[in-house]
């Protein structure tokens, strides 16, 4: 049996989500980014109460002219609106077809990418409760223009919050990465003063991305992919000198990176997004430990649960709120500075029974707290208290996620 959401079809969830009543709008362009979230929200959203889509690619081109507050006075009432960085600063981005190509494959009309900019003035005048969704957002270089924006056109956030985010003055590794002089304390300040209106929520996976190979069974020792932050070139520098290549990126992204930069190539197909995530993954899957850092930011990156989902050991220089969300040394996760990866991988090649245990567990705790389901079943808890304006934050504590509400 199928049901339509707005313009998209969608199989009908299980019974015991179709109990669920909260109804949302989600606001955003149908369109694909290699950093798969952004594929995944609109999926975990689907799970977790009933939306409706709207926006280029999901509406059509008339639908779209039409605006927002003719959908809702047609399709209303909502309980909540949720949008996307791409919605909330529409303006401030000055976003066309062309930029926008750059980084995302979509196949709606070139010209519906005209109408962000009135949806972002829609979505300012909006009297429902709107939650801004910042996934995606690079937080790190914001400004007061980004803060100005989100204080008038949200009332509550799902993204790095307080246990996720931390003051320049706190990082002490900041300063020797290559975008240090960018980086603002903006977010880090509204973060310290508007903690009851965050939802903190960090990336997650799919289940699809889950992967069984027993370590004794997998090719390589290491695996090292994604930006080199200066802790994961530290790491590497260290193998290097003792005789250990720990797998990368694969030749095509990095000449895919190259091309982008020397503006060769501005355009992202979809089929070689799918093959770069399909070959990132089994990469990943084919490593029996991997070394990520959340650059000198400190940030809860998505290699932190990409490791453990595929099932390699996941070792790392924490991010902030390593601990908040449930990683442990020595148990799921091994803490490591990046000078000292040789001391990590003899124990760990020494004893990949233990390794194996630890393997075992971090892909356990992904899979219960930062998956795609147990997102759904977050952001039906958050959204419900948002809607109701009980919401006073969501927290993480020893691996679990709460969402604090306001008494009557």
């Amino acid at each position: 049996m199928k049901m339509t959401v707005g313009t998209t079809p969608f199989f009908a969830r299980p019974s015991c989500q179709a109990l669920l009543q909260m109804r949302i709008l989600y606001v955003d362009i149908d369109g694909f980014f290699l950093n798969p979230t952004r594929t995944l929200v609109p999926l975990a959203l689907a799970h977790a109460c009933d939306v409706l889509y709207f926006g280029p690619g999901y509406s059509n081109s008339d639908g779209l002219r039409r605006g927002i507050d003719e959908l809702i006075e047609a399709e209303g009432p909502f309980d909540a609106v949720v949008a996307s960085p791409l919605i909330l600063f529409g303006d401030i981005y000055r976003i066309s077809a062309d930029t926008l190509s750059k980084s995302y494959h979509f196949t709606f009309p070139r010209q519906d990418v005209t109408t962000l900019s009135a949806l972002t003035t829609a979505l300012e005048q909006l009297r429902v409760v709107r939650v801004a969704i910042l996934l995606e957002s690079d937080y790190y270089n914001w400004s007061h223009r980004e803060i100005d924006a989100l204080e008038r056109r949200a009332d509550y956030v799902i993204g790095f919050g307080p246990e996720f985010w931390r003051c320049k003055a706190e990082l002490p590794d900041l300063g020797r990465e290559a975008f240090a002089g960018q980086a603002t304390d903006a977010w880090a300040d509204w973060v310290g003063a508007n903690a009851e209106r965050i939802a903190s929520l960090p990336h997650f996976v799919a289940e699809t991305e889950f992967r069984w190979d027993r370590l004794a069974h997998r090719r390589h020792d290491w695996g090292m992919p994604g930006i080199q932050y200066h802790a994961r070139r530290q790491a590497r520098a260290t193998l290097a000198r003792n005789g250990i290549r720990p797998l990368g990126e694969s030749p095509l992204r990095r000449v895919m990176g190259l091309l982008k930069k020397l503006k060769v190539m501005r355009r992202e197909p979809r089929w070689l997004q799918h093959h770069l995530n399909a070959d990132h993954q089994d990469r990943l899957g084919s490593v029996r430990f991997a070394y990520t850092c959340g650059s000198g930011l400190n940030m809860p990156v998505r290699k932190f649960f990409e490791i453990p989902a595929a099932g390699a050991v996941l070792v790392c220089q924490p991010f902030n709120g390593f601990a908040a969300a449930g990683f442990r040394d020595g148990e799921n996760a091994v803490v490591c500075r990046p000078e000292k990866i040789m001391e990590a991988h003899r124990a760990l090649a020494s004893d990949l029974a233990w390794a194996q245990k630890i393997a075992d567990a971090g892909s356990r705790l992904v899979f219960e707290r930062h998956s795609l389901a147990a997102r759904a079943r977050q952001f039906a808890d958050t959204l419900a208290a948002m809607a109701d304006r009980s919401f006073a934050g969501g927290r993480w504590v020893d691996g679990r996620y709460t969402v604090i509400r306001r008494k009557a």
